[in-house]
């Protein structure tokens, strides 16, 4: 079943930076997306994620929860902006942007990016059909 994180309405748990790089845990707002009868039918998950961006990483560690307002992975020249598919890897040159809910953003960057559930997801709610993403028309 496809599914995408959405950087609105997800949190980020910690993030630490170290000599193997940058681990970021999050609580994701994920969608999933299944096709019923012709018709895509969404629902809205909590999902434990886990963001590993590759040696050598720059960014600002956190213990403490921050909210997400929004935010955008851009590999090379390709932006995943609000939306990054789940899971994801790729690699080459990676900035990852996080806007918090208080206006503030925290910014990571390194050579490779990986993103993964690392636990159940909780159901939120279903979703509209305008919520779904473009790359699943």
């Amino acid at each position: 079943m496809p599914s995408w994180i959405e950087f609105h309405d997800s949190w980020l748990e910690s993030a630490e930076v170290g000599a193997d790089g940058a681990l970021l845990l999050l609580k994701a707002y994920v969608h999933r997306w299944e096709q019923v009868d012709g018709i895509w039918r969404g629902t809205g998950w909590s999902q434990p994620t886990s963001v590993t961006i590759g040696p050598p990483a720059i960014g600002e560690e956190s213990t403490e929860e921050l909210g997400l307002y929004g935010g955008c992975l851009t590999i090379d020249s390709r932006v995943h902006n609000n939306w990054l598919p789940l899971p994801f890897s790729a690699e080459g040159q990676v900035a990852l942007r996080l806007d918090l809910t208080e206006g503030e953003r925290i910014e990571f960057t390194g050579r490779n990016v990986r993103v993964e559930a690392v636990g159940e997801a909780t159901y939120v709610e279903d979703l509209p059909d305008d919520m779904k993403p473009e790359e699943i028309d």
